[in-house]
């Protein structure tokens, strides 16, 4: 199997509490007047941090440096502009968060094939013959949810999703970060092609 290596402990902002892959990422400091004290509600907009509009398909995440992660979408036919904004509760005046554009992020394996060790210790792939795969796995450390997706020859494809930490989990704390490691397995059924 394939492994997708990221560097680990890295970050490119230092308000950000982990690695976290974002398109347009940027740090931004709330300013105070964007706090309404009647409606106890701060709102931010992507014109005020980046000075230009963005298409309204786009999704406009926020990252806390404590973890909190929050997603925003609007309605598609609508841009991001001088009047569109998200809203969140409380006093977020004078915090530096870490804000961005979500992006779909894939990973396709190759074509999984027997490794045979010969006697001098090297390895070859055997290629001849019909892999029959029935399950497959993937290894993930300090991972969020993620969806695999199973696409067998012309098949529509079935999607397996790895919630993330189990509920039961004895780290898994409301409001903190948890961040498993394991083994996600899932059916495949089908040829290694």
């Amino acid at each position: 199997m394939g492994t997708v290596d990221f560097t680990q402990n890295i970050k490119d902002t230092v308000s950000e509490p982990y690695r976290t892959y974002i398109d347009h990422k940027n740090e931004y400091a709330v300013p105070a007047a964007n706090f309404d004290i009647n409606t106890n509600k701060t709102t931010i907009k992507p014109k005020d941090v980046y000075g230009s509009t963005f298409d309204g398909q786009l999704k406009f995440v926020i990252i806390r440096n404590d973890g909190f992660t929050r997603q925003f979408e609007i309605d598609s036919t609508k841009k991001w502009d001088d009047n569109t904004g998200i809203e969140l509760d409380g006093d977020w005046g004078g915090v530096t968060i870490t804000v961005g554009f979500a992006f779909q992020f894939t990973y396709t394996f190759s074509q999984f094939l027997i490794k045979k060790q010969a006697d001098d210790g090297t390895q070859t792939s055997e290629d001849v013959g019909r892999l029959q795969l029935r399950r497959a796995w993937v290894n993930y450390q300090d991972s969020g949810a993620f969806t695999v997706k199973v696409f067998v020859g012309n098949r529509e494809g079935n999607s397996y999703t790895m919630a993330g930490a189990p509920v039961n989990a004895q780290d898994a704390i409301l409001g903190h970060l948890t961040l498993p490691t394991g083994q996600f397995r899932f059916p495949c059924q089908g040829s290694a092609t």
